[in-house]
Order: structure tokens, then sequence, then C-alpha cells
């Protein structure tokens, strides 16, 4: 059989989308069948085949409530929620039934670009972030056109270059991984930065056996925390997976935060951590508690700084200095620089 199904509204997240089959119905409602498909169905109207011209329509797809319209003898609009799992899900169900999957009309660079800072900013998770996508949305559309022509200047280049790692945590958070030895409180401190109690927190070491995500902001900016196994030599079975897990997870950090606590002697692994991650930010945690005598005189190369947990002493200092090492300094309002991964493509292919 023949038949299109076309999003009418960008790709990305949002309250509500778009979507206009046009087929013949009988036969769209006839394959669904015939391939085990659950299509459209209504307590009125149990088919799209049965649907009546210029109605709103209330009924369900699978199992995800909706609206459709049909706007014409062959043709039917559907507003499912705006999650990009609905849409791809009928979108699916339609190929299974014969109906082709019509791309957008975007055939113009305006409407491209358009469509894509749009995309972008759906995919915001502060209004900080959204702003400056704002920003560059009338900003740099002459750029991006230019871009395409092969008319840029090198120092053009060199300063959407410069920024384009900021352009892409405008959307993808920022990777901030909690690392030290067992039970130094690394659970605890991810509770503290969130403001609630998302990590158990129990006085037995090893506790945590698996990577434990979750996102907030600071000051924001969109942050993608991890807490991660102790690390120690000594494991075996399920903990030194977790340890291998919170080692991969380290290295694809953007900014570490490597916890200690003085408040037991210094050893040779809290020595070795430190030396294995000189640019991570030391936290001497714990510090409601005395220090042990083993720590005088001992200086770190890194820069530190004192919190606890507990009584929350240095922790607004802490998540400052998270912010001041991950966005160290802000482009003007004048620059432009990539926000997207095919503003990036261009930007590549013209290096």
């Amino acid at each position: 059989m023949t038949g299109t199904i076309q999003e009418l509204t960008p790709p990305g997240r949002g309250a509500v989308a778009a979507l206009r089959l046009n087929a013949n119905l009988q036969a769209v409602t006839e394959a669904g069948r015939q391939a085990d498909r659950s299509l459209f169905s209504g307590n009125r109207y149990p088919t799209l085949a049965d649907l009546p011209l210029n109605r709103l329509c209330y009924g369900n797809w699978n199992t995800e409530g909706l609206v459709v319209c049909r706007i014409a003898e062959d043709v039917v609009e559907i507003y499912p929620h705006g999650g990009l799992a609905t849409v791809q899900q009928i979108v699916q169900d339609l190929a299974a039934c014969g109906v082709q999957n019509r791309p957008r009309e975007s055939s113009d660079f305006h409407s491209i670009y358009e469509q894509d800072v749009l995309k972008v900013l759906t995919e915001c998770l502060t209004t900080r972030t959204a702003s400056y996508v704002l920003q560059q949305r009338n900003l740099a559309r002459s750029f991006w056109q230019r871009c395409q022509n092969g008319d840029l200047s090198a120092s053009e280049l060199e300063t959407a270059n410069k920024w384009k790692e900021f352009g892409r945590h405008l959307i993808e958070p920022w990777n901030l991984v909690l690392t030290g030895l067992p039970n130094v409180g690394k659970s605890s401190m991810m509770n503290r930065i969130l403001g609630y109690e998302r990590s158990i927190v129990y006085d037995q070491p090893g506790t945590t056996r698996d990577l434990l995500e979750t996102e907030t902001a600071l000051d924001g900016w969109p942050i993608r925390l991890c807490d991660t196994a102790g690390q120690r030599d000594q494991s075996s079975g399920v903990e030194a997976a977790g340890i291998d897990l919170a080692r991969q997870k380290l290295q694809e950090a953007d900014l570490i935060v490597l916890l200690v606590d003085r408040s037991i002697p210094l050893d040779e692994a809290t020595i070795k951590l430190m030396e294995t991650y000189p640019s991570a930010i030391l936290v001497y945690h714990k510090s409601d508690l005395p220090v042990d005598h083993s720590w005088s005189g001992f200086v770190p190369k890194q820069e530190c700084c004192a919190v606890s947990s507990k009584t929350q002493a240095g922790m607004n200092d802490l998540m400052s200095e998270i912010v001041a090492r991950l966005i160290p300094d802000l482009p003007t309002a004048e620059m432009v620089y990539p926000i997207s991964p095919l503003q990036r493509e261009w930007l590549r292919m013209r290096q």
C-alpha cells in the first residue's frame, strides 16, 4: 500500500507533538490488523477509518492517550504527547503497515537552521542555557549561511572552535564524577550537592557497587553528577566490577572531585589517588572531625578545600569552585559558536 506519515513539529521534547498521516485509512487499518499492530482506537470511533471529518477525537495508540483529527478523506492529524519515544512508536507502527516516513519540508538553509535551533531549544535543561540558545538564534543565522558558502575568515573559525565545547554543554550536561577511597563520604557529598537524599549512606566501606548518576544544575548550568565505587586495589567479584566502571567513568569526566578523609591516617592509597588525578578538585572531607597527626606537614599538589557534608561547612565554596572550573569564562554577546551537532559538522567541514 502507499501513504506517508510526516512529523510536523521539530524533533525534541515538548508537551504535544503533531504528525500528519496521508493514506487510505481503511487500508492502513486492515494492514495494522495483519501486522498485529495496535493503531488508533477510541470508544466512539474504533479505528482511523471510522473518524468523522473535522472533529477532534480522543483515543489511544497502544496504551498512550492522544487526540486525532481527520481533516480530509485520507488525511488525519495525530497529536500525541511530545516525548520522542511516543512519536517514534507511531511512526514505526505505521511503517509496519507500509506507510512511508516523509521528511520534514526543510530544503532551504533558513528552514534547516530554524528547525535545528528550535530542536536545541527544546533540549535545554535550564533557563540560563536556553537564554544563550535564544541569543544565538538570531545572531548566528548569517554566520552559518556564510559558513555554508565558505566565506568565513580564519579568526571567525578560530573563535567558533574555541567556544564549541561551551556550546555543546548548553544541552549536554557537564560530567562531574566523585571519587575517593571507600567510606570517604562520596554518597553523602552527592546528597548535599543535590539537596536531597539520592544516594544511600552507610558507614561500611564498599557500599556503592555501581555507578549512580543523576542530573542537577549549579548556578544555572546542567550537571550530570556521578557517585562511584570506592577506589581500592584489593577487591573482587561485584566490587571489582564496580571499581572498573568507576575508573572508566573517571576517564570520561569533565571534572573530578577527589574526596579524602583526614580523620584517618594518611596512607599510600590516598597519595596514589592524588597523584593519579592531579587536575581534580581535592576535598578534605569530614572536616568536622579532628585531623589525624599523620597529615601534619603534608602538602598536596592540588588546591584543596575543607568540606563537611554533615555540617555543610565549605559546601558553597566547593560548588562555586566546581562552576569556576567547568565554565571559567563566558562568551560575549557578539560571539558565534556551534550549539548543535549539525553546526559542529558545518564547522568541521570548513577546517
